[in-house]
């Protein structure tokens, strides 16, 4: 079967299942405090209190948490649950499941609770923070969950905001600023090379692969705009079904070239590329009723260049540091592949300068990748076999949301078996094995 041979309702249920959080083996449907705590956190609350965990974090606790939050003006996601409610899940499972089902960019805290025993979680999708967590829960974790969280955000914020300042955003608790400067200190001593100078490295190495993605994005953006401003929404030759697709291409352009201006790691490339994907399929079809022509399948992109635009076909091939697959090509490269030629695919740029064929750049360019190839996400294993990529992408689809309502483009596309695995959000604490925290479970 090619790779387009598949129904709609096949590929929409195949989306809406990336959705849904697959339970480890042994969870069951009973773990409402984690989808309440998502819920929550989705209407844009900031700290989540379980009806079965009140005397963990009282009310008017969790509004000087709330505050303290603000102060920061960093998105923290505090839930404080029991483990029943959590589903019998671990501390582990339970913040990497919030991640999940939040989809935001931010700090997880988590407190649980069963009986009088207690464990303390915390990671971030951007920066590594769980051996703050540690030390934290080591240190205050005896003193309750107020206090712990509190310790936490107040330790952390001037890091993850960049102010420099151990006092930042501490008014909420007792740990907050008056002994910031002792936790920071004490950080120098986490890990051997210390955790504080490990997370200004991670925030450097972000911004080093975001400034390489962002020029082979820019590349991308400005190829399209080309095209697009020869675009003419008001030809006469146009029908209003053509000035249609001629605006949504235009739009498309507007919104991928803003995406790019003001991206902030590797994973925002996604938006840009998801934008660039459809663009060019309303300008194909813009061009197609201009000359007259049948108007375009809607199939994914070039494999060989998705700057091509829609493929027209599959084209059995084993491209450079991958396996033999079908692969969607355009006219050109199908002609190319079957003369016994090699098509000049989309290279992009390497540290140190190397350049190479988009799909060996790894969990760098994955997003890039995975935003080109969202609205067909389920063949996104099988097109990336044998490549750098193929673990960004297995087993779980890339979500992308295109909904205007919600700024369009992608919104925290997960890459690679939900939003935290695999290729995850780059430096953080999400899907690299990170210890979340201290004490192990209960």
């Amino acid at each position: 079967m090619s790779l387009l041979g598949r129904t709609a309702a096949v590929a929409a249920l195949a989306l809406a299942g990336a959705v849904v959080w697959s339970m480890p083996a042994g969870a069951t449907s009973t773990a409402t405090g984690v989808v309440d705590a998502a819920s929550a956190f989705q209407s844009g609350q900031t700290v989540y209190v379980s009806p079965g965990a009140q005397d963990d974090l009282t009310t008017a606790e969790a509004d000087q948490i709330e505050a303290q939050i603000r102060s920061t003006g960093y998105p923290y996601y505090v839930a404080v649950m029991t483990r029943t409610e959590a589903g019998g899940l671990s501390s582990n499972a339970t913040l990497d499941s919030l991640a999940q089902q939040t989809r935001r960019q931010g700090a997880y805290v988590l407190w649980m609770s069963e009986g009088d025993q207690t464990a303390f979680r915390a990671g971030d999708t951007g920066t590594p923070v769980s051996a703050v967590a540690t030390k934290t829960y080591a240190e205050v974790g005896s003193q309750g969950a107020f206090t712990t969280i509190s310790q936490f955000i107040g330790t952390t914020a001037p890091v993850l905001t960049g102010s420099g300042s151990a006092d930042g955003g501490s008014s909420g608790g007792s740990g907050g600023s008056g002994t910031g400067w002792l936790w920071l200190l004490g950080l120098g001593a986490l890990g051997g090379g210390g955790a504080w100078w490990a997370i200004r490295k991670s925030k450097k190495a972000t911004a080093e692969r975001t400034a390489l993605v962002r020029r082979t994005v820019d590349e991308d953006v400005t190829s399209f705009g080309e095209e697009v401003v020869r675009l003419d929404v008001d030809d006469p030759r146009l029908d209003e079904a053509g000035r249609a697709d001629a605006q949504r291409a235009l739009d498309s352009y507007e919104r991928a070239k803003g995406y790019a201006a003001t991206m902030e790691r590797p994973e925002d490339a996604g938006r840009v590329t998801a934008e660039l994907e459809d663009g060019r399929f309303a300008l194909a079809s813009a061009t197609a009723r201009l000359e007259g022509r049948p108007l375009p399948e809607r199939r994914p992109p070039c494999f060989v260049d998705p700057r091509h635009g829609p493929s027209t076909e599959d084209v059995e091939w084993a491209p450079q540091g991958g396996a033999p697959r079908p692969v969607p090509v355009c006219a050109a490269c199908a002609l190319t592949l079957r003369s016994g030629g090699l098509p000049q695919p989309r290279e992009i740029e390497m540290a140190g300068g190397q350049r190479v064929p988009y799909w060996q750049g790894g969990q760098t360019y994955a997003p890039y990748a995975g935003g080109y190839y969202s609205r067909t996400a389920d063949v996104l294993p099988m097109l990336f076999m044998g490549t750098m990529m193929a673990s960004m992408f297995s087993p779980g689809p890339v979500i992308i949301n295109n909904d205007p309502s919600q700024g369009g483009g992608a919104d925290n596309g997960g890459w690679g078996g939900g939003d935290f695995g695999g290729g995850g959000w780059g430096g953080g604490d999400f899907g690299g094995g990170g210890d979340f925290g201290g004490g192990g479970d209960f």
